[in-house]
């Protein structure tokens, strides 16, 4: 499965994006072919890809996310602040009613033992998944069991490319 998360001036139909979980490549490239790179907003919504992640974990089996960004996280007052301005918005619809912060979902994700491998483009966006990296580092070193994971069910998180695409312009 592919997911986009944008940010919080998007409307509710694009701050979260997803794919059907797929096995065929070529169904997953013509999602992706229909992704726009739009909605950066400073720092990254990744609490709503998270939460996502969280969601799919309640229906059935993740075994592991790979976060792949192109900005640093949205802090807690980041999301305050992002949401301000539309929160009688955001209070109406369905996934994006309260607020979440990317630190409580990662712990939800802990909770399932289900890794988050962190990955950046640009040098925006370094601290921020290096944050997530490390935090996930931190928590499998305080783990006493070794464990594995197949490589059998991703959740590929793929974020509007704003920053990679202005610096290409």
């Amino acid at each position: 499965q592919f997911v986009v998360y944008r940010n919080y001036n998007a409307p509710e139909d694009l701050l979260l994006q997803c794919s059907p979980w797929e096995s065929k490549p070529e169904n997953l490239r013509n999602f992706m072919d229909k992704i726009r790179s739009e909605y950066g907003l400073g720092n990254g919504a990744i609490e709503v890809g998270l939460a996502h992640v969280n969601r799919e974990i309640e229906k059935g089996e993740v075994s592991q996310v790979i976060l792949i960004g192109d900005a640093p996280v949205n802090t807690r007052e980041d999301v305050q602040s992002k949401r301000k301005s539309k929160e009688a918005y955001w209070e109406k619809t369905l996934l994006f009613s309260k607020p979440t912060y990317y630190e409580d979902e990662l712990n939800r994700l802990k909770k399932h033992d289900v890794p988050v491998h962190a990955f950046f483009i640009g040098t925006f966006a370094k601290q921020g998944m290096q944050e997530v990296q490390m935090e996930m580092i931190l928590w499998k070193h305080t783990e006493t069991n070794s464990r594995s994971h197949l490589l059998d069910t991703f959740i590929f998180w793929i974020i509007s490319f704003v920053h990679l695409c202005e610096h290409k312009m």
